[in-house]
């Protein structure tokens, strides 16, 4: 909601209350219309791109919330009759249903990426860079809802195409890996888990570095599941490393540093950091 006395950026009215933009736009420099940003947008898009109904012009971050919600649905109209296989459309279409998930709407956001996924295949074929950020999402729609087991065969697959196309050491192929463990872990499949979390945190520290966000979720992960199979000494001992380099990285009071001294303290799992990347 608008902060009292707030206006909106754009028309600089305070009737009716302008809302958070979401993106890094802070406070009142944050407030708009969203019907003002479609009106800003519409007007810009020949000349910037499709990015103009996702990002704000400002700050370059991408709209959330309400803000992204209301801009998705209002693009998706615009574009409705175009044919289904037009790159607009179907960005429009995988815009909307990124913004369900991020919302918490899971439930309705999967036949939307279940149909964008069947038109990805027919224009672009398996194993294009779209297609599989769609299969992808898909994937993630499906454990939202705790159906873990087909987030898994679709994971396997979308990993064993990004092995092939972008490498084993690709961010992409490493995030897929990852969402893939988490779905074995939560079958109670722990060793599997494990397996793919030891290779894709052994990548991270040697790419990345040892005390890299994205290798510290690893480690973070990895220690799960040990903990989860009852190899305590192994996971206290990679929590604590973990614990060490977040004090050093984010400071005593960051949220992640805070969730690594819990994990030590043997919090149970569902109180732990989300491991879905």
């Amino acid at each position: 909601m608008a902060a009292d006395g707030g206006a909106c950026i754009i028309c600089l009215d305070t009737s009716p209350p302008p809302i958070q933009s979401g993106c890094a736009c802070r406070g009142d420099s944050g407030l708009a219309h969203i019907a003002c940003l479609v009106r800003a947008a519409a007007s810009q898009q020949a000349r910037r791109g499709n990015d103009v109904w996702q990002q704000c012009q400002t700050c370059k971050q991408r709209y959330t919330g309400a803000m992204r919600a209301g801009l998705a649905e209002v693009w998706r109209s615009r574009v409705a009759g175009q044919a289904a296989e037009s790159d607009e459309r179907l960005e429009a279409e995988y815009n909307v249903a990124s913004a369900l998930v991020h919302q918490g709407k899971a439930v309705e956001a999967e036949p939307m990426f279940r149909r964008l996924h069947e038109v990805m295949m027919r224009v672009h074929g398996a194993e294009h860079p779209h297609t599989l950020s769609v299969a992808g999402e898909l994937a993630g729609s499906l454990s939202d809802q705790g159906k873990y087991a087909d987030a898994e065969l679709i994971e396997g697959e979308v990993l064993g195409a990004r092995k092939r196309v972008l490498g084993a050491e690709h961010p992409d192929t490493l995030t897929t890996a990852s969402n893939l463990a988490f779905s074995l872990s939560n079958q109670g499949r722990h060793a599997d888990a494990e397996r793919i979390e030891r290779e894709v945190h052994g990548v991270e520290k040697r790419v990345l570095g040892a005390e890299h966000p994205r290798t510290l979720t690893s480690a973070n992960n990895l220690a799960e599941s040990l903990f989860s199979q009852g190899q305590h000494a192994e996971a206290e001992l990679i929590q604590r490393e973990v614990l060490g380099a977040r004090k050093r990285v984010l400071g005593a009071e960051h949220p992640a540093m805070l969730a690594s001294a819990g994990n030590l303290g043997r919090v149970p799992l569902k109180a732990r950091q989300v491991r879905r990347r």
